[in-house]
């Protein structure tokens, strides 16, 4: 997860979801990048901006809505539309897989979320109860059976809810400010939010307990997420900065400054020894978590960055920018392996499938 203010925050975790949030427009097409890199398929169909898109742990399919009010599931090798949902997704701000891909969940500015059987198209539960928009929501890890959902909203609070009942077993207050996203550890007894309130909060998920706050930051809090053990929290705040956070302790260990703007998402390599933060300044920089030093700028992106995600393997990382263009790049050398061109529409987000050999962008 991630925070709007016109763009998309996407990223991936280590308990085999992905998701793109998107907020300012975009448009009808989703470009998924087909293996080895080589070749790009167009999956076009839908009559208005695409709002959120997501991708299955296996890569298998992506999700898309959009203003049209549908949501289309899409073979992501052959780009054949293989079902076509109507409903409220009009509306929807962020969509995410369930891990093992057979739901998945909307978060929507009619103050809903809800849960859908893929298999079926059905409805399997309405999550209301938040007082205005919501901003993220994700499923619990595989650990957690699945059976849980987080929430995010802009009425400052972030809520649990049991899918099954479609009933809210945690509210978690706290925050003066929006919560701009929710991540839950890997084990699922924790969950972390951030905030516009310029702090990130970990909670124990059966009492609503706080944990650890992350104070520090002197804006807010744009996204926040654990490294893969989850000894560790990295959060992006609108104060040029990222920060690198102990987990148990909430101890700020590393401060990370941008150049000139602020800092619009972070995410940890699958080992933890790597971030990638991209900026409103139009710059993404690898920094080695353990040194601090920054040692690649990808260089020759244009206009706003609106995220950057590792490959599960680490090698790679892929930007999306509001150029129209997607970039693929070598971790090792900085360099730009491949362009995913657009259509010469703003290209919000980017995220790869767990098994490296697929990237989707949405674009606008």
């Amino acid at each position: 997860d991630g925070r709007r203010h016109n763009g998309v925050v996407c990223g991936t975790s280590a308990h085999g979801q992905a998701s793109v949030h998107a907020s300012s427009p975009a448009p009808s097409a989703i470009r998924a990048p087909m293996t080895e890199m080589l070749s790009a398929t167009i999956l076009q169909g839908h009559s208005d901006n695409i709002v959120a898109a997501a991708i299955t742990a296996d890569g298998t399919q992506v999700l898309t809505t959009s203003r049209d009010g549908t949501a289309r599931f899409w073979d992501s090798e052959s780009g054949i539309c293989l079902k076509i949902l109507s409903g409220p997704f009009a509306g929807v701000r962020a969509a995410s897989f369930s891990p093992d891909g057979l739901r998945f969940v909307t978060a929507s500015r009619d103050l809903t979320a809800k849960v859908w059987e893929i298999g079926s198209g059905r409805t399997l539960a309405t999550l209301a109860g938040h007082r205005l928009s919501l901003n993220a929501a994700v499923f619990g890890p595989r650990a957690s059976g699945c059976s849980m959902v987080a929430t995010a909203s802009d009425d400052h609070t972030a809520k649990i809810w049991a899918i099954e009942a479609s009933k809210c077993v945690l509210t978690i207050v706290g925050h003066e400010d929006s919560v701009t996203s929710v991540a839950f550890s890997q084990d699922g007894t924790q969950l972390l939010t951030a905030s516009c309130d310029h702090t990130a909060k970990l909670r124990d998920v059966q009492s609503g307990l706080c944990l650890v706050t992350f104070c520090g930051h002197v804006g807010g809090v744009l996204s926040a997420a654990f490294s893969p053990k989850g000894a560790h929290v990295v959060t992006a705040s609108f104060d040029l900065t990222a920060k690198v956070w102990c987990a148990r302790s909430g101890e700020c260990v590393r401060t990370l400054e941008a150049d000139m703007s602020w800092m619009r998402f972070a995410a940890f390599s699958s080992d933890g020894a790597t971030l990638v933060m991209t900026s409103r300044d139009g710059t993404a920089k690898l920094w080695n978590v353990a040194s601090g030093e920054c040692f690649h700028t990808l260089e020759g992106l244009c206009g706003e960055v609106g995220s950057a995600v590792f490959s599960p393997d680490g090698g790679q990382v892929v930007t999306a920018s509001d150029d129209g263009r997607a970039k693929l790049w070598d971790v090792a050398s900085g360099e730009c392996l491949r362009i995913l061109e657009g259509d010469g529409c703003l290209v919000t987000s980017a995220v790869f499938s767990p098994s490296s050999a697929l990237a989707t962008d949405a674009s606008g």
